[in-house]
This record gives C-alpha cells, sequence and structure tokens, in this order.
C-alpha cells in the first residue's frame, strides 16, 4: 500500500507540473483503482478511479494504460459492458500489455464468466513469463469449473514460478 500512495504522490506532482499530461492522469487512476480493489473500497477511491480514467482517456486516448485504467474504474462499479470495451481497446493498442490482460481476466471473474477469465489469465502469463500472480489464480477457477487435473497442472506451474522467482532475487 505504501508503494501505491508514493506513486499517487508522484502522479499527483507531475500533475501539477503539467495538468494535461495525460499518462500521468491514467497513473493516478490505476493507484485509486488499485487502493480500491486491494486495500480500501471506498466511495473516495472509486470516484477518484472514475473521474481520473476519464481525464486519461481524454488527454491520453492512444496511450493504452488510459483504457485499462478505465477498464478497472469501471468493473468497480459493475459496468461491466464498458470495462470489456475499455479492455478490448487497450490490447487493440498494445497486445502485450499485461495488465490490460490481467485486470479483463479479473473483470470476467467478477461476471462469472470463468471460461473466458482462464483465457485471459494464461495470456497474462504468456505476455510476462516470469508471472506467477495470474497462473496462481487459475486453480482456483479450473476447481470452480470441476476440471481438477488442470487445476493441479496450474497449481504446480504457479508454485515453480513463484519458487523461481524468490530464488532469482537471491
Amino acid at each position: 500500500m505504501q508503494d501505491t500512495v508514493y506513486a499517487r504522490q508522484m502522479f499527483e506532482r507531475a500533475l501539477e507540473i503539467d495538468p494535461g499530461f495525460g499518462r500521468a492522469w491514467a497513473g493516478l487512476a490505476y493507484t485509486y483503482g488499485l487502493e480500491q480493489l486491494y486495500f480500501n473500497a471506498s466511495n473516495v477511491n472509486r470516484d477518484e478511479a472514475l473521474r481520473t480514467s476519464r481525464k486519461a482517456l481524454e488527454l491520453a486516448p492512444e496511450w493504452s494504460e488510459s483504457h485499462v485504467s478505465a477498464g478497472i474504474a469501471h468493473c468497480m462499479v459493475q459496468a461491466y459492458d464498458r470495462a470489456e470495451a475499455a479492455f478490448d481497446r487497450a490490447l487493440e493498442l498494445d497486445p502485450g500489455n499485461y495488465d490490460a490482460w490481467y485486470f479483463y481476466g479479473r473483470t470476467k471473474v467478477h461476471e462469472g464468466e470463468l471460461e473466458r477469465a482462464l483465457e485471459l489469465f494464461e495470456h497474462a502469463a504468456g505476455v510476462r513469463p516470469e508471472d506467477y500472480e495470474s497462473v496462481l489464480l487459475l486453480p482456483q477457477l479450473y476447481h470452480s469449473l470441476g476440471r481438477h487435473e488442470e487445476e493441479l497442472d496450474a497449481a504446480r506451474r504457479g508454485i515453480e514460478k513463484r519458487e523461481c522467482r524468490v530464488h532469482h532475487r537471491d
């Protein structure tokens, strides 16, 4: 959470210098979205994620992250059609955008579209080979779908990736 607070401060500082810097608006929207999703679900974070992502889209519509921030914000208010359109646009602009694949997958989980979420998380893992987070979300989805062999395989893959990352840090 402290990283999110620091990032928010840096984006706000950038916007003090240049209020028209669309990428900073997208980054600021990310901080509010992540705060809402992971640390503090509040009306303030939700409203700020929506407001700042709108500003990012206005100022930097060609930037994939603007659309990702909008997708996250729309997911938070259960505007799933709008979230899907935002993530689709983000991926048109940058098919290698890990966050677009990952948060699109999370959106599909919220919608109950588990098969689609599986595809999106697998794609996220393919975009970022060192990623273990999206892979470790797969076992529960496979379990919910009654696909137990794939559940075990995904759990093994996720654990292996996580262990490789931990050992790689040493």
